[in-house]
């Protein structure tokens, strides 16, 4: 048996073995998707666009705790405030947002089009009772911005215990 006998292809004939049955190219593949399920995990687009589409999109959560009120950002690009909603039940807040299909438009000649449309849903429970009635949101430049101030009690029940030595 010769060298040129383990060479997969030859070079006038293509693949000695078909695409198919290649180890190479199914551990390329496997490695693929491996790769693009990494990146979904983590919220984000693969590289490639990705077949996760928007389904992989969860925006960004920023929450601030003071002594009254609960503060949380979320970066939400490219949206309408008609397009958002927002909900609180007990003490977990329901962020959900949808994103409409533009109309293509094949006069552009598109080579690459990474933008997405589709759904989310982000739940956020905050560690303690909170004031439905005076929660506020608003909405600027990508940015959602929530306050939800603290039930009265919660506020009152902290307390600092001294540590006794023995």
């Amino acid at each position: 048996m010769s060298i040129r006998d383990l060479i997969p292809w030859k070079r006038d004939q293509g693949y000695a073995v078909g695409p198919e049955q290649s180890p190479l190219l199914s551990f390329q593949q496997e490695f693929n998707r491996l790769f693009d399920e990494f990146w979904n995990e983590w919220g984000m687009m693969t590289p490639d666009g990705g077949a996760g589409g928007m389904r992989a999109f969860q925006p960004r959560v920023n929450v601030q705790e003071s002594d009254d009120a609960y503060a949380i950002s979320a970066e939400i690009p490219g949206m309408d405030e008609k397009d958002l909603s927002i909900e609180l039940q007990g003490n977990t807040l329901l962020l959900k947002g949808e994103k409409k299909m533009e109309e293509e438009k094949k006069e552009g000649g598109y080579i690459r089009r990474e933008r997405r449309s589709g759904s989310f849903q982000r739940v956020i429970t905050l560690p303690v009772e909170v004031e439905h009635e005076k929660a506020t949101a608003s909405y600027k430049k990508g940015i959602l911005q929530i306050t939800v101030p603290k039930a009265e009690k919660a506020r009152t029940t902290r307390r600092q215990i001294e540590i006794q030595s023995e």
